[in-house]
């Protein structure tokens, strides 16, 4: 397999979930920026690795479940290019790897610094002054319609990180009103098998099954708002305004990353109505970095570049 025009190959692997992959991007994205020309190649879930393709981080990527990987696990890393540095964020360390390829800790530990910033860390020794961000790659950019369009994310992939679907009908509804503009649900995948479908308006509710729809749906969106969730990760690194709602996380270590991010901390008491003024003066000060509303619902601005 050859990698056109390059000098050299960076592997790379990550087989956990989306959140957890994206907060590894500003790692790859500044092994680019030092690498130059080089391939990058990837190995992960396809759907994850097909997502960071597209959007420039890396240029290509295998299967974690092919044989290649297999094969690569137990020692064979011949490729037709010479590996000029790596990044395996893995558990069970592959055989006889090259020097130059790092095997990190999925869950680097402290210093209690953000996720991103401790793999960074992790793989380059030193602890950042700045995350780089997907503009610094001048990546695919959302653009959004120029008709406002709002989209919610209610799910997670740990129900406990989540509020109610009563509370999204009741914010989105309010949001609608105040930002005077149309609203929708966005239901991934978790949310259409637990049937959460049934809770939001048919008419503005947009099942996104596989991450090529939800991407395609984030990109025309004026403003994303979810929880800590792969899907906000994901908006925020696009560069879709983002308000993150954390319930039970710490944004300061596992918050989304992004120019245009805020992170709403809320509980099960939270009212919609605190969210949609928190966010609301967000929108209308986005540099605003201050407590907003009341004591269970407070802002914390995003680790910006």
């Amino acid at each position: 397999m050859r990698y056109r025009e390059t000098r050299g190959l960076f592997v790379s692997c990550h087989r956990g979930a989306l959140g957890d992959f994206i907060l590894t991007w500003p790692t790859l994205i500044q092994a680019r920026q030092r690498l130059g020309s080089s391939f990058f190649l990837h190995f992960g879930r396809p759907e994850y690795s097909r997502a960071a393709v597209n959007l420039g981080v890396v240029d290509g990527y295998k299967d974690i479940e092919s044989p290649r990987f297999t094969e690569l696990l137990e020692g064979n890393w011949d490729f037709d290019e010479e590996i000029v540095g790596g990044a395996f964020w893995i558990s069970e360390p592959p055989e006889n790897a090259p020097e130059n390829v790092k095997i990190l800790p999925p869950f680097p530990q402290p210093p209690p610094i953000h996720m991103a910033g401790r793999h960074l860390k992790s793989f380059f020794g030193a602890e950042p002054a700045d995350v780089p961000l997907a503009s610094t790659l001048n990546l695919h950019q959302s653009r959004p319609d120029e008709k406002k369009f709002v989209i919610i994310h209610p799910g997670s992939g740990g129900l406990s990180k989540t509020l109610p679907p009563s509370f999204h009908v009741e914010f989105g509804g309010i949001l609608s009103e105040r930002f005077q503009t149309a609203v929708s649900f966005v239901l991934g995948p978790v949310e259409l098998e637990r049937g959460l479908a049934e809770a939001f308006p048919r008419d503005r509710t947009i099942p996104t099954p596989t991450l090529d729809a939800l991407t395609s749906v984030v990109r025309k969106a004026s403003l994303y708002v979810g929880h800590d969730s792969g899907a906000t990760h994901l908006a925020a690194f696009m560069g879709t305004p983002t308000a993150a709602i954390h319930v039970g996380t710490n944004p300061s270590e596992w918050g989304a990353i992004g120019k245009k991010v805020i992170h709403i901390e809320a509980t099960q008491q939270t009212a919609a109505s605190d969210v949609v003024n928190i966010i609301n003066a967000w929108v209308r000060f986005p540099r605003r970095n201050a407590r907003i509303g009341s004591s269970r619902c407070h802002v914390r601005e995003a680790w910006k570049k």
